[in-house]
């Protein structure tokens, strides 16, 4: 039953980031039946594998064709797939990096230290209420800007 689960998660985070390459050029529409036409082997190139050679080619064929690279350099054209991969890919980046929250993780924790249990004075409570949420977020530049915020008044 879990595996069923396990898989819908999968399939919903798949949908996602192919919402958010989309979403990097919205106004075009070869744009939205290119990616969605290559979804599956753009999610297999951020797990990974090769990008097939076809796929490339349409890739770069839309750059070209867009102003997005300038030539049919190799270096440039690896450039604009690196963007492409690393667009809404909050799973498969590193989890150091600020993007590995949420917007419902900066709210939630923001919430937190907003609230009024850890108002003037309960900074380290609010710390340790926003790290079960996820950890490091009370570290994220928006959350401790809240958290000393909160503290400085009394």
């Amino acid at each position: 039953m879990s595996y069923i689960f396990e898989a819908m998660a999968e399939i919903r985070l798949t949908t996602e980031n192919i919402q958010k390459v989309i979403k990097m050029y919205p106004r075009d529409n070869d744009w939205r039946k290119l990616i969605t036409k290559h979804r599956r082997d753009i999610d297999a190139l951020r797990r990974g594998k090769d990008l097939p050679k076809k796929v490339e080619d349409e890739l770069m064929q839309w750059a070209l064709d867009n102003g997005e690279i300038k030539s049919d350099d190799v270096d440039e054209l690896d450039a604009f797939i690196d963007r492409i991969m690393n667009e809404g890919t909050s799973k498969y980046t590193s989890f150091d990096l600020d993007e590995g929250f949420s917007p419902k993780d900066i709210k939630m924790a923001i919430g937190v230290a907003s609230d009024k249990r850890y108002a003037g004075g309960n900074m380290s409570g609010a710390v340790k209420a926003i790290e079960k949420i996820k950890k490091g977020l009370s570290d994220h530049p928006q959350v401790s800007a809240v958290l000393k915020r909160q503290n400085e008044e009394q």
